[in-house]
This record gives structure tokens, sequence and C-alpha cells, in this order.
């Protein structure tokens, strides 16, 4: 298998305490959560990680630094459509998680979604939620989204779902 213990999701320094989306994704990606359509976590070899990363405008190392040995995992946002919002023209984006195995979601991934109001798709190829104990208000408020393959989560450590769609 790909997956790499290596490859986890989320830092220290963006959970601190507490849980929510408010603690998980850095500030410049969260600014534009409700103007995210599609959301992939994808394993793609370092070199093109680094390229796609390096040409964002909204991006964010979000590697472990509280492990000595872990790999890298980074999320940009890639320009969308251009649609009108209200009679305001609003740049929608693409966001990619990306790592070169697998990436971990960690035990806490309560609201990790919610307020990614315009989502319409999000891809869970490349995740492994083993560890998660908690996905309270996972996916609250992404009411775009019609459909959600989550048929390779692994929840059997899970003990909060409260609310887990909404």
């Amino acid at each position: 298998s790909d997956v790499c213990s290596s490859d986890l999701l989320g830092t220290s320094e963006l959970f601190e305490e507490g849980s929510g989306i408010y603690y998980f994704w850095p500030d410049e990606i969260l600014a534009q959560s409700a103007n995210i359509t599609e959301v992939s976590f994808v394993s793609i070899k370092h070199t093109e990680m680094q390229e796609r990363y390096a040409t964002a405008t909204i991006k964010e190392d979000m590697t472990d630094t509280t492990k000595s040995d872990t790999g890298s995992v980074l999320a940009w946002l890639e320009p969308g459509e251009v649609v009108e919002v209200e009679g305001t023209e609003t740049q929608q984006y693409k966001m990619y998680v990306a790592s070169e195995g697998t990436t971990f979601f960690p035990s806490d991934s309560s609201g990790m979604f919610s307020m990614f109001m315009s989502a319409t798709e999000i891809n869970f190829d490349n995740v492994n939620t083993r560890d998660v104990t908690d996905m309270m208000f996972m996916f609250m408020y992404c009411m775009n989204l019609t459909e959600l393959d989550v048929s390779n989560f692994d929840t059997s450590n899970v003990e909060n779902m409260m609310g887990v769609f909404g």
C-alpha cells in the first residue's frame, strides 16, 4: 500500500485547542471557503507538487511539524470560474491537498468542511481516517454537495458523528 504514516494532515499550530474549521484551515484558505467548488486530496510526485504549489497565490504548507519524519502536505487553491453572486463577480476556486502518499486526517476532524458552501465535489481518494475520533459537523453547510463518496472512510474509532452531514 502507498500509506505513509509520515503524511499527516494538519499541524499543532493549525489545530491549537478546540476543533472545527477555524482551527484547521489556514486563514488565507479559510477566507475563500465559501468560494471553493471542488476539493481534491491527491497523491503526486514531490516535484510536481512543489511546482503547482509555487505558482499558487493562495497556499499553505500543512506538514505536521510536530513529527521529525513527516512528508510534505501542501494545500493550494487554483482559480476556477468567475460567477456572479448577488450582483458581484466572484472568483471560485478548486482546492488541492497533496502529499506523496496518503494523507491522514487528524483525530479531531470536526467541522473540517463546514462552511464550504459552494463545494459541489470533495474527492477523498487519497485519505486515511483511521485515527479520527470526532467527525461532528464535518460537512455542515455544504449545501451544494449532492453526492459524497465516503466509502473509504474508516470510522471504527469515531466516537462523535453528531450532525456529520449537517
